[in-house]
Parts: C-alpha cells; structure tokens; sequence
C-alpha cells in the first residue's frame, strides 16, 4: 500500500513538473511595446502605401483629361471664307452650325491617329494639270447638280456674286457681270482691272481660250509668262504675281462636302499629284474638285476649290459655280479658327 502510495506522488510531481516546462513565459512589458510599435509601423506603411496608389490614380485621371482636352482641340475644323464672310446669318443659326460641324468631326476623330484621312480618294492619280483630253465624267456626273440638294442653311448672300446654296459665280475674262479672279483667302473674285491694283491678293485667274472651246485656271504668275494669247489684260504689267500650285483631285463633289478638318484637308493635298502654274481642260469643269496650294513669304495657303456647275461657252454669259475650303488658322491652338488671321 505504502508503495502505491509512493507511486501515484512521484507521478503527481513528474507530471507538475512537464506542464511547468511546456508553459510560455509571461512577456516582458519591453517586448510588449515592441511588438506594439510593429504594429503601428505596419500600419501606418500600408495606409501611406494606399494613399500613394490613390495619389497616382488621381494624377493619371488628371492627365487622361488633359489629352483628351488636346486631342478635341487638334480637331481643328477647315474655313470656308464664302460662307463666312459673305452670308448674312441668324446667330441662333449660325451656332447651332458650327456646334454640330465640331461635333461631327470629334465623333469620327481618332487620337491614335493624327493622320485620319477623309473620305478616300482612288489610289491612281493622274497627272490632269496639263492633259487636256480627260473630262473627268464620274465627277460630272456625280457632283454636277450636288449643290441642289444640299441644306441652304447658309443665310442671305450679301450680293449676286454669291448664291443661296454657298457657292460663288466666277466668269472668264470675257464675262461682264463676274469677275475672274479669285482670292481663295477671302472668297472673292474681282475682275482684271481691280485685280492690278491689289494683285498679291490674286491666287487664280479663270480663262476662256479659243472662244470657249478651252478653258484653263492659271496662277497670275504663269499666265504673265506662259499664255499665247496677247497680255491677257496686263498680267504682265502685275507688281506682285503669286505663284499658285494647282492640280485636280479624284475628289468627287459629294467627297468635297465631306471634308471638314484640317487634317483631312491636309491629306487630300498631301495624296494629289500633278501640281502645275495652271490647270488646261477642253472640256468643261462640271464636278472637278481641284488642290490648291501657295507658299510665299508674305501669301500661305492650302485650300480645295470645287467646281460645282460650268454655264455658258466662251462668251459673256460663260462663269463657274465654284465653293472654297481653306486649311484654317489657328494660331492661339485652341481647336478654333482665328478669323482675323484672314484679313490681310
């Protein structure tokens, strides 16, 4: 008994003593505040951490919109001096227009791609400037009577030389009512007489030749130099003759409406080939759509001339429907044309 007794107290104290081991020592208060401090750091890491990734989100919305504020402003839209300069408008109207121009142009605008062209042109282009034998039927035909069925949203032309569906009358030399030559810039023709005394205006001059049964656009300063029939009214006698580059487009009539931006603009130009000092047809001009372009210290432009209706021969009743679209000036970039650059 004595035994068991013996036994079962050296069992009791052996297994005291086990749990004692296997206890985990009371922690320190210096480890406590430690532990404590670790915390806190971890903490205060992982907000500051936080509000850096929250500070970058900001910064990247910030300079999302500030593209896309830039990418709206490089839709800068083309100016088309007939209509602006020389129509009457409602300002009600004339807002409404211009809003929904802006927009058009933005929804097909892509700022990956500063090179958005227009409506495309065909691949081949020939060179028209000098040939005389190619009429250009598909244009004839497709552009000739455009002008019907456009929107006359344009106002009141201010006088005869314009008309209600913004096109301007341009006639040959022999026309008495309407001048034949064109400021591109400011959307007037005048005849040979006021064109010498203020020349450096004069981008082209539209010529009847061989009694109607040619015709021609000429840069004043080839028609001084290249023309074989007399002076052609002094051209020659010119203190100033600007030297125009002209060449036709494949551009049909319905294209020309569509081309609303500089950029498009800019391409037609850039794709068209056969540049010259004048353009020579036997035909008649009914829907050619013709790339402008003028680069002289104190003249600059880049501008399509359309030719929307030809009436008339080679005598006094013989004058062009024509519309005018110039690459716009924007010299503030604030995606808006600057209308006083024009008035030079």
């Amino acid at each position: 008994m004595k035994k068991l007794i013996i036994i079962f107290l050296i069992l009791f104290i052996a297994s005291q003593f086990s749990n004692a081991q296997t206890e985990t020592p009371p922690k320190r208060t210096g480890q406590k505040t430690v532990e404590g401090s670790k915390k806190i750091n971890d903490k205060t890491k992982e907000y500051s951490e936080t509000s850096l990734e929250a500070s970058e989100n900001i910064k990247q919305s910030a300079d999302n919109l500030k593209s896309v504020a830039n990418n709206l402003k490089g839709v800068v839209m083309i100016f088309e001096p007939i209509t602006k300069w020389h129509f009457f408008k409602k300002k009600e109207n004339k807002l409404g227009q211009e809003k929904q121009s802006r927009q058009a142009a933005q929804s097909d605008y892509n700022p990956n791609n500063s090179e958005t062209p227009p409506p495309p042109p065909p691949n081949d282009y020939n060179n028209y400037s000098n040939e005389g034998g190619n009429s250009n039927q598909n244009n004839t035909n497709s552009g000739a009577n455009n002008s019907n069925n456009q929107s006359n949203n344009f106002g009141t032309p201010e006088n005869s030389n314009y008309n209600e569906d913004g096109t301007l009358n341009c006639g040959h030399q022999k026309n008495g009512q309407y001048g034949n030559c064109i400021d591109l810039l400011q959307g007037t023709v005048v005849g040979m007489g006021e064109a010498a005394e203020n020349p450096s205006k004069i981008d082209l001059i539209f010529f009847a030749q061989y009694d109607g049964l040619s015709y021609s656009l000429y840069s004043p300063y080839e028609a001084a130099n290249g023309l074989n029939e007399g002076n052609w009214g002094g051209v020659g006698a010119w203190r100033d003759r600007n030297e125009t580059e002209i060449a036709q487009t494949k551009l049909t009539i319905g294209q020309f409406e569509k081309i609303q931006t500089n950029t498009q603009l800019l391409n037609v130009l850039k794709n068209t080939n056969g540049y010259s000092g004048y353009f020579y047809t036997p035909n008649k001009m009914d829907g050619r759509v013709f790339a402008v372009k003028l680069m002289q210290d104190k003249r600059e432009l880049n501008a399509l001339l359309a030719v929307y209706k030809q009436y008339g021969g080679g005598g006094g009743n013989g004058y062009l429907k024509i519309k005018i679209k110039v690459q716009a000036i924007d010299n503030n970039r604030d995606g808006y044309v600057d209308e006083n650059a024009y008035n030079r």
